[in-house]
C-alpha cells in the first residue's frame, strides 16, 4: 500500500494537514455488470463535492481498476489521494479519521453521494453551533427517526424547541425510495404515519437524526467508534446507535444538501438530467 500526497504532487506527504477535509473512499474494481455505470456515479460524487465547498478532498482508493484510478491522478487531482489494496470500506475509514488530528473537520462519504452548495458550510454552523454533536449530516430521510435519536430528542426537549410534523417533502422521500431500489409506493405508505422532529436552537434549525453514509464530525469525537463498536467490522447501524448512547448529538441540515444516488443514476431520467444540468455527468 502507498499512502501519500497526489502523485502530481511529487509523491510527497503534505507537510501541513488541513484543518478541515472532505474525505472519500473510492471502489471499482471492474466496469462489468453491477458496476457498468459506477465509474459516472463516482465522477458526480467527486465532482459535487467541490461544486459546493472549498474544502480540500481526500480520496482513499481501495483497490480500483485502471479507468478510476487514471482519472483521479490526471483529472480530478484530489489535495490529498491514497492509492492502496483493497482493505475493506471501515478500515480505510478508520485510518482516514485516524491520520488527522482531533480537532480536524473531517467529512465522510460514500462514493454514491450527491452534493449540492452549501453543503459543507451549512453542515459545519451546526457542528460548530450544537453543542456536544458527534456528527451531522445533510441528507434528511424520515425513516432515519426511527434508530439512535434518543440522545438528541432528550437533549432537545431541556434545551431547544421541538417540532414534528412532515417536513421532508414526499418528492424526497421518493427520490430516496428509488435510490436504494424500494418500490416508491410502498415506502410512502410505510413512511405515511411517521413524523420528522425538527428542533430548533440558538437560532439554528435541525433535524434530530443523521446519516452513517454521509456526515462530518470532529475527528477525534468520532474515533473511538470507528475502532471500538461493531461498526468495525461492518454493522454501520451500530456506529449511529453507539454514539447516540453515549449522549452525543446526531444532527441533520434541514435542507436536502446531499442525496444518495444509487449505482445507477442515469437510469433514473430526472437525476441524470440534474447531473447533467450541474455539469456532473
Amino acid at each position: 500500500m502507498r499512502i501519500g500526497s497526489n502523485p502530481l504532487r511529487n509523491g510527497e506527504a503534505p507537510k501541513h494537514l488541513p484543518a478541515e477535509i472532505a474525505a472519500v473512499i473510492t471502489y471499482l474494481p471492474n466496469q462489468d455488470g453491477y458496476f457498468q455505470r459506477r465509474l459516472d456515479v463516482i465522477k458526480a460524487c467527486l465532482r459535487s463535492m467541490r461544486n459546493g465547498s472549498n474544502v480540500p478532498v481526500m480520496v482513499w482508493d481501495n483497490g480500483s481498476c485502471p479507468a478510476l484510478r487514471d482519472w483521479l491522478r490526471d483529472d480530478y487531482r484530489p489535495d490529498i489521494l491514497i492509492l492502496s489494496h483493497n482493505v475493506g470500506k471501515q478500515s480505510a475509514r478508520r485510518a482516514m479519521v485516524g491520520m488527522f488530528s482531533p480537532e480536524t473537520i473531517i467529512g465522510v462519504t460514500d462514493d454514491d453521494m450527491l452534493f449540492y452548495p452549501g453543503w459543507w458550510d451549512e453542515s459545519a454552523k451546526l457542528l460548530k453551533g450544537f453543542p456536544n454533536v458527534g456528527l451531522v449530516s445533510a441528507w434528511p430521510t424520515r425513516m432515519a427517526f426511527d434508530w439512535a435519536t434518543s440522545s438528541t430528542t432528550a437533549w432537545a426537549a431541556d434545551n431547544a424547541e421541538i417540532e414534528t410534523g412532515h417536513f421532508i417533502t414526499q418528492q424526497e422521500e421518493t427520490d430516496y425510495a428509488t435510490s436504494v431500489g424500494i418500490p416508491v409506493g410502498e415506502h410512502l405508505q410505510r413512511v405515511a404515519s411517521r413524523y420528522d422532529i425538527r428542533i430548533r436552537y440558538n437560532g439554528m434549525t435541525a433535524y434530530a437524526m443523521a446519516q452513517h453514509c454521509q456526515f462530518i464530525a470532529y475527528a477525534g469525537r468520532i474515533m473511538p467508534y470507528c475502532w471500538n463498536t461493531p461498526y468495525a467490522m461492518g454493522g454501520e447501524r451500530s456506529f449511529d446507535e453507539a454514539i447516540d448512547k453515549d449522549g452525543l448529538l446526531r444532527l441533520t441540515t434541514t435542507a436536502r444538501l446531499a442525496r444518495h444516488m444509487g449505482n445507477e443514476p442515469i437510469l433514473d431520467d430526472k437525476l441524470h438530467q440534474e447531473l447533467v444540468e450541474m455539469g456532473l455527468l
